[in-house]
C-alpha cells in the first residue's frame, strides 16, 4: 500500500484581492445599517419640525392675504365670515390683523 502524505496547509496572509473584497462588502454593509439606523432616530425630529414650519407658513400666508385685502373691509368681512368653519384663527392685534396661529 502506498503512504498518504498530509495536505500541508497553506497559512499566511490573505491575497490582495480578498481582502480588498472583504473590506468593500463589510464597508458597504457597515454604511447601509448606519444610514437606517440614524433615518430611524431622526425621522421623529424631523416631522415635528416641518409641521410646525408648515403652521407658521400657513399663518404667514393667510396674514399676508389678510393685509392685502385690508383696506376693503367690506371684503376682508364678508371673507372671514365665510371661512369661519374652515380656519378659527387667534389674533394677536385686531387692528392689524396679524394672526398668531392657526389650527385646523
Amino acid at each position: 500500500m502506498g503512504k498518504f502524505r498530509p495536505h500541508k496547509s497553506r497559512r499566511g496572509p490573505l491575497p490582495v484581492r480578498y481582502v480588498l473584497l472583504l473590506t468593500f462588502v463589510f464597508f458597504t454593509f457597515s454604511t447601509v445599517i448606519g444610514i437606517l439606523l440614524v433615518n430611524k432616530g431622526i425621522k421623529p425630529t424631523l416631522i415635528k419640525y416641518a409641521e410646525s414650519q408648515n403652521q407658521k407658513i400657513a399663518a404667514n400666508a393667510v396674514s399676508y392675504a389678510i393685509d392685502k385685502l385690508k383696506n376693503d373691509q367690506e371684503t376682508l368681512n364678508k371673507i372671514i365670515s365665510t371661512r369661519v368653519n374652515f380656519i378659527i384663527a387667534l389674533f394677536k392685534n385686531t387692528e392689524s390683523y396679524r394672526i398668531s396661529k392657526i389650527y385646523f
